[in-house]
């Protein structure tokens, strides 16, 4: 959805080869020149020339969707991964395809975690931290990962976890060491 106002303004070029990139240019010039229309909201997209380098962009460049076809789905992906949703299921319930859920899954993770450190650098010095760990499969069996968390007493807040990968524990079956020989040649290679 579009909350930019009709007289947005860029803020620089955002060619970084400019001497206006990232507002490091004194007096930037630019010019509107026209607009492009797309297949999803905003319909409608404003296009500048920067004066300096003669390179023209969108107000869409400076977007955090910038790059997704599909921007409006991330919404309704995040609350369905809060809500213990599987990223097929998802896929199903948004008429995608679970590969478009895997990237936008991966996209907001990856703010969370840029929004997490930005408040963990604002944040006052946590007075009592309690460290807990489990140890879970991500892709089967023979690929264990052990998870440490860190957390705030008394506020639930992360302040720190790591995965790391663990080598399988127990005993296994000769069917189960070629299997796992297979794995590990296949992931390595």
């Amino acid at each position: 959805m579009n909350t930019r106002k009709k007289n947005w303004l860029p803020p620089h070029c955002p060619n970084h080869n400019c001497s206006s990139h990232k507002g490091s240019g004194q007096n930037w010039k630019f010019k509107r020149a026209g607009y492009f229309r797309r297949q999803t909201l905003p319909f409608r997209i404003q296009r500048f020339t920067c004066l300096h380098r003669k390179r023209s962009f969108s107000s869409q460049t400076f977007s955090g969707t910038y790059w997704q076809k599909l921007p409006h789905l991330d919404s309704s992906i995040i609350l369905k991964v809060i809500g213990c949703m599987a990223n097929r299921q998802i896929a199903r319930d948004l008429k995608v395809s679970p590969s478009t859920v895997d990237r936008h899954v991966a996209r907001l993770g990856r703010h969370c975690l840029l929004f997490h450190t930005r408040i963990i650098e604002g944040a006052s010095p946590p007075t009592e931290v309690v460290a807990d760990g489990f140890e879970t499969f991500e892709n089967s069996q023979f690929f264990p990962f052990h998870h440490q968390v860190a957390v705030e007493k008394n506020t639930d807040f992360f302040i720190y976890f790591t995965d790391s990968p663990l080598r399988r524990k127990g005993r296994m079956t000769d069917q189960q060491k070629i299997k796992l020989g297979i794995l590990k040649d296949w992931t390595e290679g």
